[in-house]
């Protein structure tokens, strides 16, 4: 296990030098026909950027589940990965309802949802759910 996880890093790490992707800061980026505002000094920034998406099994069910119309809740939004893809999804006639109590994850979940024009999809709100 240990030996998987290690690889995995070194494979992520190798990917970042080679496609001369910067290893810290913020940075934007369009990925998956969607811009995003990525730290590139955390985990998950950082793979959406390299990765070119995150959780790739759970990316795919999300959207073969999410259909036009839907309406669906982001429960613990993080960065908005989710909301993102979702928001895309569901498209004009659906709904997102995004739940993140962390302002800086939630000032993030924001940005992408304003550079992506999604304001008249997503609702964001400031608290946590349990």
């Amino acid at each position: 296990m240990i030996k998987r996880i290690a690889l995995k890093f070194y494979n992520l790490f190798v990917r970042l030098f080679k496609k001369k992707i910067p290893t810290t800061g913020w940075h934007e980026f369009e990925i998956q026909g969607l811009k995003w505002k990525l730290c590139l000094d955390r985990y998950i920034d950082r793979t959406i950027a390299v990765e070119k998406t995150f959780e790739p099994e759970t990316t795919e069910l999300v959207k073969s589940i999410v259909k036009p119309g839907m309406r669906v809740l982001d429960i613990g939004a993080n960065i908005g990965y989710f909301t993102n893809i979702i928001s895309k999804q569901v498209g004009k006639s659906g709904a997102v309802f995004a739940f993140e109590p962390v302002s800086g994850y939630r000032s993030q979940v924001e940005w992408h949802v304003k550079a992506n024009r999604f304001s008249d999809i997503v609702k964001i709100y400031p608290f946590g759910l349990s």
